[in-house]
């Protein structure tokens, strides 16, 4: 157990904690072993932590875990700790380290007062860091979840090591929000996270490397609103992207870009993209700018594609289930004809280029009986949806 500012004990009870993550005596440490991270009793209160470095840790199967207190008397309900505010590399580095678990325990407000923003993790890291999580090339079988990263200088999350997921992570307003650059074939699998720019606009997403090999796995999770690039994989081609079941909302560049080489399948996706201007103009759904022949084997299947421009070079047909309104460009390759009805509850032309409300106010659902019926995501169909439904930790 640790808490500041108590002086150090030997972390064995709350009696006994040590005082940060400078304080633990890593010879201790075991497999199996799990640290409890005080948040402390009053509520709405954010302690701050200094950057968690992990050594080399004994090698074995069982994981170690670092996890926010669920203890009322440890984590009040709006209580929250803050890790790596200071000028080093990364908040939290993982190094080489396998079999790993970083945690918070729960979301809420945690101190931070934005209109209809009802939860955020109760763990945050960034600052000022370089890079808010680093995992090392030989690090394998990591797991992050309700985590807040924000704002590092550099990169919120950067993936070098393999078999790493990502469980109701909160990204935004870092140069780059996350880098999968695997030295090896590895996975990434994000599940119910959420990529926004709130400080800073059209930050981009995921950025794959241009030696990665390996895939990224996307599922219940939402890009935007006033992010760049959600996920580009445009200079790797060794790289494999399968999302399913996301929202895309106001990307300020691009949902999708990917070389001519790499295999793409998006399922049950919405996509909608604001006007930039009167004449109706609007950034790209999907990029794919490389030479013919487009690949095979990219597949984009009962989505929903509102707005944007389908920059497609090729003629390889990449689904016909498929919902447009009011795309332009390669339209043909996405669908074989392009239907008029509009899909959502919202009237688009409310919404426009940036979303200064981040998109709260906004329900992507299909119509009842709408000719879209059983297109676009079926789990995230908007942000409050997506607090209520997909994480469960988030405050109902």
């Amino acid at each position: 157990a640790m808490k500041a500012p108590w002086q150090p004990g030997d972390g064995r009870s709350w009696y006994s904690p040590w005082a940060d993550f400078t304080s633990i005596d890593w010879r201790q440490i075991q497999r199996g072993d799990r640290i409890e991270i005080d948040a402390g009793a009053t509520p709405g209160q954010t302690l701050a932590y200094n950057p968690l470095v992990l050594p080399q840790l004994p090698a074995g199967s069982a994981p170690i875990i670092f996890e926010v207190s669920s203890d009322p008397n440890h984590c009040a309900g709006t209580a929250a700790i803050a890790i790596g505010y200071w000028n080093t590399p990364s908040g939290i580095d993982i190094g080489n380290n396998s079999n790993i678990i970083v945690q918070g325990s729960g979301w809420h407000m945690n101190g931070v007062t934005v209109p209809n923003w009802p939860s955020f993790p109760n763990l945050r890291v960034g600052g000022i860091n370089q890079t808010g999580i680093n995992i090392g090339p030989q690090a394998n079988n990591i797991t992050l979840q309700n985590i807040e990263l924000v704002g590092s200088k550099k990169v919120g999350l950067n993936v070098s090591g393999s078999n790493v997921a990502c469980n109701y992570l909160m990204f935004h307003d870092a140069p780059t929000n996350m880098v999968f650059a695997p030295a090896s074939s590895s996975t990434v699998s994000l599940n119910g996270c959420w990529f926004y720019g709130y400080y800073q606009r059209n930050c981009p997403g995921i950025v794959a490397t241009p030696s990665a090999p390996g895939k990224i796995l996307v599922h219940n999770t939402v890009f935007g609103p006033q992010v760049g690039t959600a996920i580009d994989v445009s200079g790797s081609p060794n790289t494999t992207l399968q999302g399913d079941n996301s929202l895309f909302i106001n990307c300020g560049f691009s949902n999708v870009k990917a070389a001519q080489s790499a295999q793409v399948t998006l399922k049950n996706v919405t996509s909608y993209l604001a006007p930039l201007n009167s004449s109706g103009n609007a950034h790209d759904c999907l990029t794919f700018p490389e030479s013919n022949p487009f690949p095979t084997g990219s597949v984009v299947s009962n989505s929903i594609c509102s707005g944007g421009v389908v920059d497609v070079t090729g003629s390889n047909l990449l689904g016909s289930s498929d919902f447009q309104y009011q795309t332009t460009g390669n339209t043909v390759l996405l669908s074989s004809s392009q239907l008029s009805a509009q899909p959502f509850v919202v009237d688009p032309s409310s919404l426009w280029y940036p979303d200064s409300s981040m998109g709260f106010p906004y329900n992507f659902a299909v119509k009842s009986g709408s000719a879209s019926a059983g297109f676009g995501s079926l789990n995230v169909t908007s942000i409050p949806q997506y607090l209520a439904a997909i994480v469960p930790q988030a405050a109902k």
